[in-house]
């Protein structure tokens, strides 16, 4: 038989069984599942844009800490009020305090300089209190706040309270050769003791430059350059004198939540003292178990230290355990007394 030749410019004509087959029905559901999927994709777009310039977590305070601290205290700001006893009690306590019309100097201040700088305390991440000698210390805190001008802003608050004795040398604001405000190049604010202290920690690192735990809702670091100088006037008979000597630093983190626990990790000078770290805390804890038999719960300090494991893990002495969530409340209620009743009252909203 004789090839079929087909013109490649005609349309092929439909065989016998596709001319018999019914015209393909559009599906009633394309339209919805169109719409559907463009929504995904708008409030995905949405979602990374509160992300990136809304929700997004600034947490650089630790990039500031100075090289040599001795000392560190950390505190997250987001983890503590996500704490129900804090928020409810605590963070209450500030804004009732802040929703007053300023009725003292110090008051006045605050309300001036958080108009002057621009700076929301509710958008703070995190704060750190440092020392390299327990003698100068430094605040920084860390948050959505604005990238530049709260020195400036400072400045303009200081005048129009009429408040003199401060100079301004760029980006630092000194009261002679001691208090001293600065803000980084990331925005983070320092308050120093020194000009000299501000100024080590304006820079920020690239990594950790202290060991200081990023972790939980409240952390610390202490090393022993910290307590050397005060141990050397405490009698070595006083229990847990001779283990600090041979302790080079400690951390801590304090986890929140419906079950808190406390962490501490001790770092022995030499590892051939841990073992005897070890009996040393131990005895330690029993004098402590006894001497707190008939005291109060302290806030729950009382059944923390009673339930606390001493453990070798990884070249450190590790002492863990649960603290009771009531002693937390109560603690958080007793500083929102202090904020409503005591000296605490003229802090800006946090």
């Amino acid at each position: 038989m004789a090839d079929t030749v087909i013109d490649e410019g005609e349309p092929v004509p439909p065989t016998e069984d596709e001319a018999r087959r019914p015209p393909a029905k559009r599906s009633a559901w394309r339209p919805f599942f169109l719409a559907l999927g463009l929504l995904a994709l708008v409030a995905g777009g949405v979602g990374l844009y509160l992300y990136f310039f809304k929700w997004r977590d600034t947490w650089t305070a630790h990039l500031h800490v100075p090289e040599n601290a001795s000392v560190a205290f950390r505190a997250d700001g987001k983890q503590l009020w996500l704490y129900a006893p804090f928020r409810e009690q605590v963070v209450a306590a500030v804004e009732a305090e802040h929703g007053k019309e300023p009725d003292t100097a110090a008051k006045k201040l605050v309300r001036r300089i958080e108009d002057e700088t621009g700076v929301d305390f509710s958008e703070l991440r995190d704060v750190i209190v440092a020392s390299v000698d327990a003698v100068s210390w430094v605040v920084i805190a860390a948050g959505k706040f604005p990238s530049s001008g709260v020195v400036e802003g400072f400045e303009r608050a200081l005048a129009a309270e009429k408040i003199t004795g401060y100079a301004r040398d760029g980006n630092l604001l000194s009261f002679g050769k001691g208090l001293t405000v600065a803000q980084a190049d990331d925005g983070t604010l320092i308050v120093a003791t020194t000009a000299s202290l501000a100024l080590a920690a304006l820079p920020a690192s690239e990594g950790v430059r202290v060991p200081l735990p990023v972790k939980g809702a409240v952390s610390f670091l202490v090393n022993q350059r910290a307590w050397a100088g005060l141990l050397a006037f405490i009698p070595p008979q006083i229990p847990l004198v001779g283990a600090a000597n041979a302790v080079e630093q400690a951390s801590g983190t304090l986890t929140l939540g419906d079950a808190p626990r406390l962490e501490i990790e001790i770092e022995p000078k030499a590892a051939a003292q841990l073992e005897s770290l070890k009996q040393d805390f131990a005895l330690a804890q029993a004098g402590l178990r006894l001497l707190l038999t008939f005291s109060g719960p302290l806030y729950g300090a009382r059944d923390a230290i009673r339930n606390a494991t001493i453990e070798v893990k990884g070249g450190k002495l590790v002492l863990a355990g649960p603290w009771p969530p009531e002693g937390l409340d109560e603690a958080c209620k007793r500083l929102a007394d202090l904020i409503r009743t005591g000296g605490l009252s003229w802090l800006p909203t946090p």
